[in-house]
C-alpha cells in the first residue's frame, strides 16, 4: 500500500536526537486507526477514520522519550496505543497510552491516560507504578481481548541497595485502570552495565487470562531473556 504521513513533524533515524519517534499502532472498535508517538516533550496521538489523520498533544514528558538510567546508557520512554476489544467489558472501546518518564519528584514512574470518546478528549496522566521516589522505566502495556483487564511489565528500582540494582513488576488493572496491583516476577535482581546495551523494548502478551511478559536481565556481562507464565481468570463483568 502507500506510505501515509500521520504527522507533519519531521523526524529521522538518529537516535537520541528528541525528533518524532515511538509509533505504535492500535484499531479501535469501529475501524478507526490510532497510533501514540512521542515528541517536544509530549505524547502525542493521531488517530484516523476514513481518510483524515487528525493528531493532538495528550499529555506532557517532562524527560522526553530518551531518558537515562544507571547501568541504562539509553532507556526508551516511548508511548504504546491498546484498545479494549472485549465487548463485555465495562470500558469496550476504550483507548489506553502508556508511556515513561521522569521527575524531580518520582523519579522515574510509569504513566498512562485513555480516552472514551475515540480518542477526542483524553484523561489526565495517572500513574501505574506506585514505587515513590524509586525508578520504573521501560514500560510495555497490552490488554487481554477476552476479558478487557490491563496488564503491565516494567523495570522497578523500589527497595534495592545499589543504584543499579534492577527488578521486573508486573501491574494489572481490572477496572479501567482505576486501580493496578503490582508485583515482581523475576527470580533475582540483575545489575545492568552502561557499556552492554540493554535493548529498546520488554513487552507482555495476554489473551484467555493467559499473560506473558518478556523482558531482559544481564548477569555476568552476557544478556539472557526471560518470560514469566501466568494465568489469570476473572472477567469485567
Amino acid at each position: 500500500s502507500t506510505p501515509e504521513e500521520i504527522s507533519s513533524f519531521l523526524g529521522n533515524c538518529v537516535d537520541d536526537d528528541g525528533t518524532a519517534e515511538g509509533a505504535v499502532p492500535a484499531y479501535g472498535t469501529r475501524g478507526e486507526v490510532y497510533v501514540g508517538w512521542a515528541l517536544d516533550q509530549s505524547i502525542w496521538i493521531s488517530s484516523k477514520k476514513g481518510k483524515r489523520w487528525e493528531t493532538r498533544p495528550i499529555a506532557r514528558q517532562e524527560a522526553g522519550w530518551t531518558q537515562s538510567y544507571a547501568g541504562f546508557d539509553r532507556c526508551n520512554g516511548m508511548p504504546i496505543t491498546v484498545v479494549d476489544h472485549c465487548k463485555d467489558s465495562e470500558y469496550y472501546g476504550r483507548v489506553y497510552v502508556c508511556w515513561g518518564d521522569q521527575n524531580k519528584k518520582f523519579g522515574g514512574e510509569i504513566y498512562f491516560a485513555f480516552s472514551d470518546d475515540h480518542g477526542k478528549n483524553w484523561s489526565d496522566p495517572q500513574r501505574i507504578s506506585q514505587g515513590g521516589k524509586s525508578d520504573q522505566f521501560l514500560p510495555w502495556l497490552t490488554i487481554d481481548p477476552t476479558t478487557g483487564a490491563l496488564f503491565a511489565v516494567y523495570y522497578d528500582r523500589r527497595k534495592t541497595d545499589s543504584p543499579t540494582e534492577t527488578n521486573t513488576y508486573l501491574a494489572h488493572s481490572t477496572d479501567g485502570g482505576a486501580h493496578w496491583s503490582e508485583f515482581k516476577i523475576n527470580n533475582a535482581a540483575f545489575y545492568p552495565s552502561d557499556q552492554i546495551f540493554m535493548g529498546d523494548y520488554n513487552h507482555i502478551s495476554a489473551h484467555g487470562g493467559i499473560v506473558r511478559p518478556i523482558w531482559t536481565e544481564l548477569r555476568d556481562n552476557k544478556k539472557s531473556i526471560w518470560t514469566y507464565p501466568l494465568d489469570f481468570k476473572f472477567s469485567m463483568h
